[in-house]
């Protein structure tokens, strides 16, 4: 089965099996192309196939983990993906389900050609240390991230799906040396944190921090994953703008875009 011009990576491990179940199945029904879900075993891989009740997937394993388990299945099963020939790839946690059918490579180039992400300013300074932490991969450039990111309060992740497009994530495996940082990657080093840094410094993009009522949009953490803290009416005025393509709580009259579920174990 083809993994198509656009797919979705999804690393696991057995505890999360249960979810990785609901996601495939949603999958399965929804789309004709499949997901590749990325193991640290072949005992794992075996003990998931033997309850997936013929469930169409692509499986992979990644035993060579030099340092962060998370973001190595992460990129290593991008990789994967990149040389089946897709052209983007999303990669997510197995705590998602897909709600409605989508063209994945058009809202992906939509996304990618957009060259904008979206962030709010988050007040909670760990999210702040999360922001700082891989900018240190990016010698003589830590500055220009500062300036980037509003001194690195600029906190984007899980507004979107994490999206790669193939010729970007090439040329930030090689201006990274991705071979050589992998042996020391460390909890906060996030596998999308990292690619995002190389799209700010060298691809075009930028960061956007919306104004919503007259205010830049902030929140704790990420603005969408953090629905249950904002008021409905703020929520969906900065979901206008945002333009997200999942929801951890799919509510009446949400934006077209959104066509998954995320964080369902939170």
């Amino acid at each position: 089965m083809s993994l198509g011009e656009a797919c979705f990576v999804v690393p696991v491990h057995p505890p999360k099996f249960h979810y990785l179940e609901e996601l495939v199945r949603t999958h399965n029904e929804l789309f004709e192309t499949n997901v590749v879900v990325v193991f640290s075993s072949q005992a794992d891989a075996n003990a998931f196939r033997s309850r997936s009740n013929g469930a169409r997937y692509t499986e992979c394993v990644h035993r060579r983990i030099l340092s962060n388990i998370i973001t190595e299945k992460k990129l290593f099963g991008v990789q994967q993906a990149f040389a089946s020939g897709c052209e983007y790839v999303a990669c997510v946690d197995a705590e998602c389900d897909f709600i409605k059918a989508v063209d994945l490579k058009r809202v992906f180039n939509e996304w990618f050609n957009a060259k904008t992400i979206h962030a709010s300013l988050a007040w909670d300074e760990d999210a702040r240390k999360i922001n700082m932490m891989p900018s240190r991969h990016f010698k003589g450039n830590v500055d220009k991230l500062a300036a980037l990111t509003h001194d690195f309060r600029a906190y984007f992740w899980f507004n979107q799906p994490p999206i790669y497009e193939r010729s970007s994530f090439e040329r930030f495996v090689t201006s990274i040396d991705y071979n050589v940082i992998s042996k020391s990657l460390v909890r906060f080093d996030y596998d999308f944190l990292l690619y995002a840094y190389h799209l700010l410094l060298n691809e075009g993009f930028r960061i956007e921090v919306p104004s919503v009522n007259d205010a830049l949009l902030s929140s704790r953490f990420g603005f969408v994953e953090d629905q249950h803290l904002h008021a409905p009416e703020l929520f969906e005025e900065a979901l206008r703008v945002i333009k997200p393509m999942w929801i951890k709580e799919p509510f009446v009259g949400m934006p077209d875009n959104v066509f998954m579920r995320f964080h369902k174990d939170r």
